[in-house]
């Protein structure tokens, strides 16, 4: 067959067909597609980065529509891989839509969230947290929340970094009955800053306050601190004098306070408490003042006892015991302790037996209680009345004429009238001569009456 032989005007008229049927069938292939949904998952993240055992995270997406036309979407919510929650939306043409979703966890741990195949974040899962609520130069506010901490056992948490602060909480054990709770432990690093009265004056040497607040009923707690030595230092105090002081109303009861690490710039000291309110950190001591003192004097066997009785007051912020001495003539002679609560006075008594007349001066520690005279009469007295009272042990009542007529004549003091068988000798004297009397009448009337009749009167009778 001969080929056609084609000119140039049939040439472009034929390319120029073509061209326009290419046009026309890419067109209706593209309209289809340009009228479709596109879907497109914008941002998925997760707005909690530590949870407790038992609480929520939540997780947020949002899909757009590139599309001309309206279509459905699924988001899949997935934990470590595995999906824990869908959600199925449908979004219209050129509009986005965000969703959100919960997840709880039962275990601690760290967990990768993610939804459809866009990475949403990682969850640290905790029994329980502290942080930082606020902070300024003064004080410091942390939160402790527990979430599912041990009942019958203690549980430690670690506080935030608190670097360039005098002083600061750096562990926090605690053992409750509750599983979940929140406190709040408030720093002072100025201990005027606190919301109390804090002991002060020549008794007390505060450098810090910590108070704690709590939901839960604490059994027993266990904090674990750090003082700066500047601090220490701008108060002056020793590092070994550090002691904490629970608050329990108006008064300040010492714990139990030890170093544990001795650190260049700072001391890490800890202590246990059973109640809890405001602590302070530092010195705080009894501050006595003897209020009054009385002297007297008792009989005693030896002699005379001299008596001295002193009303002491507590002034300080702290119980204490007060040690007393009774000094005589400037020799400790007797002593004792008596423990007096902060705020309070008690009264002591000490004494002492003499036995010889003097003049003795009195003091109750270095402080001058007077002086008590005691005479030769006073001694003398005493001491012979002791031996007449031992004497009628052994002898008769003094005043007694004796019993047996062997012994020598005991003479009676001069008004002490003498007794026989109970009876008085004056009235028994007299008695017997009024009866001798009578009896000498009564013969001499019965010798008259016989006359010389020698039967009858004195000589019959």
């Amino acid at each position: 067959m001969q080929p056609d032989s084609w000119s140039d005007w049939d040439v472009r008229n034929r390319c120029v067909s073509v061209s326009l049927v290419v046009l026309l069938v890419a067109g209706a292939l593209a309209t289809p597609a340009a009228a479709a949904p596109s879907m497109y998952l914008s941002n998925a993240n997760v707005q909690e980065s530590t949870v407790l055992v038992g609480e929520n995270a939540t997780v947020t997406a949002r899909v757009k529509n590139l599309g001309d036309e309206s279509g459905g979407f699924t988001f899949e919510f997935k934990r470590n891989g595995s999906e824990f929650a869908s959600q199925r939306v449908v979004v219209a043409a050129d509009e986005s839509v965000r969703v959100s979703q919960t997840v709880a966890f039962s275990s601690p741990g760290t967990y990768r969230i993610s939804v459809n195949d866009r990475q949403a974040g990682l969850v640290d899962v905790q029994r329980a947290t502290a942080a930082v609520q606020s902070t300024d130069d003064v004080q410091r506010t942390v939160e402790v929340r527990a979430g599912s901490v041990p009942t019958n056992e203690p549980y430690t948490l670690d506080f935030p970094d608190a670097a360039n602060r005098s002083f600061a909480v750096e562990t926090w054990t605690v053992q409750t009955g509750e599983a979940s709770y929140t406190q709040q432990i408030v720093e002072y690093t100025d201990p005027a800053a606190a919301t109390v009265a804090v002991p002060s004056g020549r008794s007390a040497t505060v450098a810090s306050v910590f108070t704690v607040d709590s939901t839960a009923d604490v059994e027993r707690a266990t904090v674990r601190f750090s003082l700066n030595r500047s601090r220490l230092r701008a108060v002056g105090l020793e590092q070994s004098e550090v002691t904490v002081y629970h608050r329990n109303g108006s008064a300040w009861e010492p714990l139990e306070t030890e170093i544990v690490e001795e650190r260049v710039s700072s001391v890490v000291y800890e202590a246990t408490a059973t109640d809890f309110s405001t602590f302070a950190v530092g010195r705080i001591e009894p501050e006595f003042t003897v209020e009054d003192t009385s002297l007297g004097t008792s009989q005693v066997e030896s002699g005379q006892r001299l008596v001295l009785e002193a009303v002491v007051r507590n002034n300080g912020s702290v119980a204490g015991d007060y040690e007393g001495a009774m000094v005589v003539d400037g020799e400790r002679v007797n002593e004792t302790t008596v423990s007096i609560p902060a705020e309070s006075e008690r009264t002591l008594r000490l004494s002492h037996d003499v036995d010889s007349a003097g003049t003795y001066e009195i003091a109750l520690n270095d402080e001058d209680a007077g002086s008590i005279v005691i005479t030769e009469g006073q001694v003398a007295d005493d001491t012979s009345a002791a031996t007449d009272t031992e004497s009628t042990d052994s002898q008769s009542t003094p005043g007694e004429t004796p019993a047996t007529g062997d012994g020598p004549d005991i003479p009676l003091p001069a008004g002490v009238p003498a007794t026989v068988m109970g009876i008085d000798t004056v009235y028994l004297a007299g008695g017997i001569g009024v009866a001798l009397v009578v009896f000498f009448g009564l013969v001499l009337v019965l010798r008259r009456g016989g006359g010389g009749n020698d039967s009858g009167g004195f000589d019959q009778l």
